[in-house]
Parts: C-alpha cells; structure tokens; sequence
C-alpha cells in the first residue's frame, strides 16, 4: 500500500511539472514574442547617422545607484529566460530624478507592459538612449532636452521588481554597452 502511494505521488508531481512546464513554455514564447515587436519598435524610432557624437555622456542619475543587471546579461524573471539584456539597471530610490546623458529631441515616450513608462531621446548622429520603468515621464514627444535636463523619475513599472532606471545607448538602432559611455 505505501508502495503504490509513493507512486501515486511520484506521478502526481511528475504531472504538475509538466503541467508548469506547459505554462512556463507559453510564458517563454509570450515573452520573447513581446521583446521582439518592443526591439523592433525601438529600432523604427532610432536616429542614423555615423555615431560620432556618441561621446561625452554623463550618468542618467545623481546618485551613483548600483548597476544590478548588465548589458548582455541572462535574467531569469519567474521562469521565463531573456538573454541578451539589453541595457543597464540602476536601483535607485523610487521618485529619484532621471537625467538626460546627453543633448537631444524626445523621440518616442510610451507605456509598454514589460518596460513599463518609456522615453527615447534622439541624441542625433544616429545615437539614441533610452529610459525605461519610469514612476513619471517629465517631458514630451520633440522636446529639446540638454545633459542633465529632467526627463522623468526612477519607478517600478512594467515588468520590474522594484525601483531601478533601466538605461539603454543605440548607435543606428543597435545596442551598445552603456558602460561604454557613461561611468559614475
């Protein structure tokens, strides 16, 4: 009888891990389906251009935060696995001003369900940075901004775990390593 029980059990579980796998797979497929229309929307909103002017940035805080996911990394956020992050997180105390790094035009601000509150800045030369899991956007689509101009303030929205800016740098809509530009 205790054998039989086990078994039962040991089939018991064994159907409820597929059963979540099921649901973790869709997750997966859902998710990377999202990235892929979320990049390709981002990539129709990026200025060309040389990417000369990709220099002399300055941080997109006042505070030096603490970076918590690199460019290129691999998070896995409630079983779905995305590779390839494509910015840096900053936590930082929700509320905190967030500071353009660099002159440009307000290209696109958006709401998306995994970025959450989103605003580009077209820094021109086909350079472009973006801000993303903002509590509140504080500028507008064409708006000239200048370094260190406002643009919004450090959140938690879209697909987020607490307060963090997450701070993107595309040259002709390809993503770069944002330390490559900017060190606090």
């Amino acid at each position: 009888a205790n054998i039989q029980a086990q078994k039962q059990t040991i089939s018991d579980k064994e159907a409820a891990a597929q059963a979540q796998e099921t649901v973790v797979a869709e997750k997966q497929k859902k998710a990377d389906e999202a990235e892929k229309q979320f990049q390709a929307w981002v990539a129709s909103q990026a200025s060309t251009g040389s990417g000369v002017s990709a220099e002399g940035f300055r941080w997109p805080l006042d505070i030096a935060g603490r970076v918590t996911t690199e460019f290129g990394a691999t998070q896995n956020i409630n079983g779905v696995i995305q590779t390839g992050h494509s910015g840096m997180d900053i936590a930082a105390p929700g509320g905190t001003p967030i500071k353009a790094a660099h002159d440009g035009v307000i290209s696109s601000t958006t709401g998306h369900w995994s970025y959450g509150n989103v605003v580009m800045v077209d820094n021109g030369d086909g350079v472009t940075t973006l801000y993303a899991h903002m509590s509140s956007i504080a500028v507008g689509v064409g708006q000239s901004v200048k370094q260190g101009d406002v643009i919004g303030y450090v959140g938690n929205t879209g697909n987020s775990y607490g307060n963090h800016l997450h701070f993107e740098v595309r040259i002709n809509g390809v993503k770069q390593n944002p330390r490559n530009y900017v060190a606090f």
